[in-house]
């Protein structure tokens, strides 16, 4: 949700410019920047989030790093460098793989399949095993929003390929599991496919 999340990001800025909690604060311009991204400001956005990972990286730190990573080959592609994009996500795989640093490691697998099928030459087959490694690295990590958002990732999939049979088993237990948050991105996206007269 970027707006509170741009909100968020701007107090963490602001806390950690006083305290002096330079690799915080650094995170926290990542943040900001890919919540700038998705309000439409491409290039503010992207600018913050270099700066942000230049730093971590500067600093030696590699806590956060290849989720950052990861966001910002997002913002690259929706700025038209699918090219950069997918480069910065594999990066982020690999550092991920090599670090043990895999917070939000589904995350980046789901990314890169959603850039698998953005591209010049769509490859719906390794974003559809993308998508399914997600699923499985949110599940083993015990992350239930992230499995939930890559299973819509792998149903939106299969709905533009005409196979809806595969959408309510995929997507129904994950759903199911949730209590609350039902006004949130992710579970609005669930329900739709889940229920598209609704």
């Amino acid at each position: 949700e970027p707006k509170p999340a741009k909100l968020w990001a701007e107090r963490e800025i602001s806390i950690c410019d006083e305290y002096v909690m330079p690799l915080l604060l650094y995170q926290g311009l990542c943040q900001r920047g890919w919540a700038i991204v998705q309000q439409g400001d491409l290039a503010g956005g992207i600018a913050d989030m270099e700066e942000g990972v230049a730093h971590i990286r500067e600093s030696g730190s590699e806590m956060g790093l290849p989720y950052f990573i990861a966001l910002l080959g997002e913002a690259y592609a929706m700025a038209g460098n699918h090219e950069a994009g997918l480069a910065q996500i594999d990066d982020a795989i690999a550092t991920a793989r090599q670090t043990g640093a895999d917070f939000g490691y589904s995350e980046m697998l789901r990314l890169r399949g959603e850039l698998l099928l953005s591209g010049e030459a769509p490859a719906p087959d390794d974003a559809a095993s993308c998508f399914a490694s997600a699923i499985d690295a949110a599940h083993r990590q015990k992350a239930p929003m992230f499995e939930l958002r890559a299973a819509v990732s792998l149903a939106k999939l299969h709905a533009a390929q005409g196979r809806h049979d595969q959408i309510r088993s995929l997507l129904a237990p994950l759903y199911e599991r949730f209590g609350e948050g039902f006004d949130t991105p992710d579970l609005r996206d669930a329900k739709a496919l889940l229920d598209p007269r609704a």
